[in-house]
């Protein structure tokens, strides 16, 4: 410091000289506080990504760190005890920074011949600025134990105590966390849960169902049978303590998939319906996630878009990836490659058998196409192309074009098949010894005229519709009609010797119309005849419409034993007998002495000219004979007396036969 007379003694232009050495110092002084300042920002950047990645990493290890997903295994003691300082540590310089900058006082720089020239020492204000920014007034306590707030710091210490604790560790913020694991109950940080659907409402006093108690902002899923859903709702109104709500702040939600089996949905809703949520993230076995929710939002998590999700659909359209690395599977369902070769590794293959591999034409050479099978139905073009040599042709199946230039050799124990097409040859192209069994085709006509067959072998079948089978006999064998066949002479005569045919060999039919003689023989059953026209012989010990009676025409009728004819009874003396013969009672029961009587009845044997014998059957105490029997056309009429000198007593009868005449 200069004393009053030594100011007085400076010339203005010393006073010039020095107010431009304060400000070019001053601003020399801003710029090292503004790198600094840069320098700690990217440091803090790096130690939270460094951090973040450690805490997800320590996430990852809870499902072996806690086999039993309810209890945290407990920390050794000495480094619980190094947590705590490193925690007490960070505290204290939380608030002396925070007292640094609330004070706003800014060193004076050093002398200019003291300042080192490397690296300044950075002021308090600066110093301020480096350290984590105060928590608000309503921000939770830390889950760790703080240690006694530490005396007040005088302005002038604050610069020394922050080098002193920034000297002490190089990552002061970097803090190990210990988290309490459990479904519900006071003291659990990360809280548990299973089934395949759970909701944590963020703003309520009762998280799931326990009451006071706020839900934490970790959450961990335990393994059972289920895809879970976890739905995380009202978060930009989370409660911090019970009964009061962040506001104005970014809350950190941490959710962890401990379950081996099964896959983890998050979603951030509204309300407890969850109809349309704002965001989800799915989660596997093993992944954790680290969202973020701003208070002053409309309660959605924002969860981190750089890693990719499998039950997630992702649009880089618009976008380009200069290199994707080595993609072990991958599906491409549409678009294009264009810019780039396609090359398959050593032992591997380029599948397109499911869908259409389109080519250029001539695009493949001939030396590329490998043994295989074209694809069947297609039709190939070779027009214009000479294949010099075809190789080894399996199987051809030629519908045009010629052979020519060249034999055709079918190699031993192969066949030339035409059977499907015409072999055209000249006559006289086949030798007779090159031709071996078979049928020759069918309703074809070979002629062998003047031709001599010297031996026809033995010939199976035969057809001969002409000519003469001369010197040459059939008796040295037999002829044997197999079964299912038949042997046909029935446009010729086949002539057979007397009794060549057994009885027993004739079957059904209708013989010929001819006279067959039977004299001699004696057919002991010959069955049932329907028709026979008998012109001779005898009939004897036959019964005839034994069964079935039918009419008959005789010559003379004899009669050696009974004779029987069927009647008919009518038990008045008018009405209907449709009988030709019978017996009528008449309806008169007392004829009188010398009395006449008679009796009509209808009949449709009756004819006007055909003659009825009648008889009148005797009365009790009367005598009745019959007068008169009178036929008419479907009817007839007979006359009694009772010449007897007594009335009868009782009704009388009428015996009838009606006679037909021709």
């Amino acid at each position: 410091m200069l004393s009053s007379g030594a100011r007085a003694k400076m010339a203005p232009g010393s006073i010039v000289k020095a107010a431009i050495f304060l400000i070019g110092w001053s601003m020399l002084l801003i710029a090292l506080l503004e790198s600094r300042m840069v320098t700690r920002v990217e440091q803090l950047q790096k130690e939270h990504h460094r951090d973040m990645e450690e805490l997800r990493a320590s996430a990852k290890g809870l499902h072996h760190d806690v086999p039993d997903h309810m209890s945290v295994r407990p920390a050794a003691a000495d480094k619980v005890a190094i947590m705590r300082e490193a925690a007490d540590a960070a505290e204290q310089e939380r608030r002396a920074a925070a007292r640094v900058e609330m004070l706003g006082s800014v060193p004076a720089p050093p002398p200019a011949q003291a300042m080192p020239e490397e690296a300044p020492q950075p002021s308090a204000t600066a110093a301020a600025q480096e350290a984590p920014e105060p928590a608000p007034a309503h921000q939770p306590a830390s889950p760790l134990p703080i240690g006694p707030e530490p005396p007040p710091v005088k302005a002038e210490e604050e610069e020394g105590m922050v080098m002193r604790l920034r000297s002490k560790s190089a990552r002061p913020r970097k803090l190990a966390g210990f988290y309490t694991v459990g479904t519900t109950g006071a003291g659990v940080i990360c809280m548990s849960f299973t089934g395949a659907n759970s909701e944590v409402d963020m703003n309520s006093d009762n998280c799931r169902g326990a009451a006071n108690q706020i839900c934490p902002g970790c959450f961990i899923a335990l393994e059972d049978a289920n895809n879970k859903i976890l739905e995380v709702v009202r978060c930009s109104s989370a409660k911090y303590k019970v009964g009061a709500a962040i506001s104005g702040h970014i809350v950190e939600i941490m959710v962890l998939n401990a379950d081996v089996d099964n896959t983890l949905e998050v979603r951030s809703c509204t309300d407890n319906i969850c109809a349309v949520p704002l965001s989800t993230y799915t989660m596997n076995f093993g992944d954790s996630v680290v969202g973020f929710c701003y208070t002053g939002g409309s309660n959605k998590i924002y969860f981190p878009t750089m890693v990719f999700q499998n039950a997630l659909t992702y649009n880089f359209a618009g976008k380009t990836i200069t290199d994707l690395g080595t993609v072990q599977t991958v599906i491409i369902q549409g678009g294009s490659i264009s810019g780039a070769d396609i090359t398959v590794g050593s032992g591997k293959t380029f599948d397109v058998s499911g869908g259409t591999l389109t080519l250029a034409d001539g695009q493949i050479p001939a030396t590329k196409i490998t043994g295989g099978m074209f694809t069947t139905s297609q039709t190939y073009n070779f027009a214009g192309s000479t294949i010099v040599n075809g190789g080894q042709i399996l199987t051809a199946d030629l519908k045009g074009g010629s052979v020519s230039g060249c034999d055709v050799t079918v190699g031993g124990g192969l066949t030339l098949d035409v059977s499907a097409g015409t072999l055209t040859l000249a006559n006289a192209q086949v030798a007779a010894t090159k031709v071996t069994g078979g049928v020759f085709t069918a309703s074809q006509t070979y002629s062998f005229a003047g031709s001599t067959i010297s031996n026809l072998g033995t010939v199976t079948t035969a057809d001969i519709n002409g000519g003469t089978l001369d010197g040459a006999t059939i008796y040295d064998c037999d002829v044997t009609v197999s079964s299912g066949r038949t042997l046909d002479v029935s446009a010729g005569t086949l002539t057979l010797g007397s009794g060549q045919i057994a009885a027993g060999a004739i079957g059904t039919g209708t013989f010929g119309v001819g006279t067959y003689s039977f004299a001699g023989s004696t057919l002991s059953n010959a069955g049932t005849i329907t028709t026979a026209d008998i012109n001779g012989g005898t009939i004897d010990g036959v019964a005839i419409g034994a069964t079935t009676a039918s009419t008959g025409t005789f010559t003379n009728l004899r009669a050696t034993g009974t004779w029987y004819v069927t009647m008919g009874l009518r038990s008045a003396f008018q009405g209907s007998v449709d009988y030709q013969s019978g017996i009528v009672w008449s309806a008169t029961s007392n004829l009188g002495a010398n009395g006449f009587d008679s009796v009509s009845m209808t009949s449709t044997y009756a004819g006007q000219y055909d003659p009825i014998v009648a008889t009148a059957g005797p009365c009790t105490d009367g005598t009745v004979q019959l007068v008169n029997m009178l036929p008419q056309t479907g009817a007839w009429t007979s006359m009694v007396q009772n010449i007897g000198a007594s009335a009868c007593n009782g009704p009388y009868m009428i015996f009838f036969i009606m006679l037909k005449t021709t």
